[in-house]
């Protein structure tokens, strides 16, 4: 009775650390003209996913091939991981940054959102609401096509490699 409860507490324990693995990735089409973000514990292979390369997942087609611009890591959970997916994919509506957004003039964000203005959303979501507390890491993985906005990330993220 007393083992079943340390045998529980040691399932907590894995299954925080299998959490803690989540990343929310952000993605660009070849063309430029979709972004994407999402949430996956093994964000190369839900790339694959995206392109076709292999089955499963609810992946877009439309935008193919799609390339990984940068890589959000260092949350506490899965749900928390997804809250964050959640929130920059729709800053207009997240309770977390809605007035902050509001305030920079920016409207509502989709899959024709620039990346210019994606990055403007992680940038406040890294400063602003439940995230800024967090040590959240940033792996740009194609700067060149971040651009102007990659500045404002690399001020907002704990630590930034490229």
């Amino acid at each position: 009775d007393g083992n079943a409860l340390v045998d529980d507490e040691a399932e907590e324990e894995e299954e925080e650390e299998e959490d803690s693995a989540w990343r929310v990735y952000f993605l660009r089409d070849e063309s430029g003209r979709r972004t994407y973000v999402g949430a996956s514990p093994d964000p190369v292979r839900r790339l694959r996913q995206h392109n076709g390369e292999l089955s499963g997942g609810g992946a877009p087609a439309a935008g193919r091939p799609w390339r990984i611009l940068l890589v959000v890591r260092g949350f506490s959970s899965k749900s928390d991981a997804l809250a964050f997916e959640w929130a920059w994919q729709k800053p207009h509506t997240s309770r977390h940054i809605a007035r902050q957004w509001g305030v920079k003039g920016f409207g509502k964000c989709g899959t024709r959102s620039k990346v210019s203005v994606r990055l403007a959303a992680l940038a406040l979501l890294l400063v602003h609401g439940h995230w800024a507390v967090c040590a959240l890491h940033v792996r740009v993985c194609a700067p060149e096509e971040c651009g102007q906005a990659l500045p404002l990330v690399r001020r907002a993220a704990a630590g930034l490699t490229c």
